[in-house]
């Protein structure tokens, strides 16, 4: 329980110590960008059910109502993959607040979907919903690339 609980701790002090540098991080939050994330796979089980883990922390000064993460997920020789019960590409990660300015959030997703060729992610989309209501979308990939920590589970 306290090797668990050291490893968690270690990859949310990765995650939350920069999106791939201290600079990048600080980037990130000049262009007014909202969270610095990482994402990996969290696991693979016998079923092929994809686990996936994120952890973020929002750099703005407001409270995050919700924040949805939109992934893809790839395999060893970089094709798109769907699962094979949903049969989509994509996966919507729902987070649900209140995260607070500088706060952190972390979690697990379980069979995001089930094909056990998966071996990276590359994140699509970001969705912040603020607690007033202001909702902003992130599509560019120079954006979320600033918003990404890099980790193996990541795409390149």
């Amino acid at each position: 329980m306290i090797k668990k609980s050291l490893i968690l701790l270690l990859l949310l002090g990765l995650a939350l110590s920069s999106c791939g540098g201290i600079a990048k991080r600080k980037m990130a939050k000049q262009k007014g960008l909202p969270l610095c994330a990482y994402l990996n796979i969290d696991n693979i089980n016998t079923a092929g059910g994809v686990d996936v883990y994120e952890s973020f922390s929002n750099l703005t000064n407001k409270t995050l109502k919700y924040v949805y993460l939109t992934i893809e997920a790839y395999n060893a020789v970089g094709d798109k993959q769907k699962g094979s019960v949903r049969r989509k590409y994509k996966s919507r990660l729902a987070i649900t607040g209140p995260i607070l300015p500088g706060g952190h959030d972390s979690g697990r997703f379980a069979n995001v979907w089930y094909n056990g060729t998966i071996i990276c992610l590359k994140l699509v989309s970001v969705e912040v919903v603020f607690i007033n209501g202001e909702r902003i979308k992130y599509t560019n990939q120079e954006d979320l690339d600033f918003m990404t920590y890099e980790s193996e589970g990541l795409c390149e």
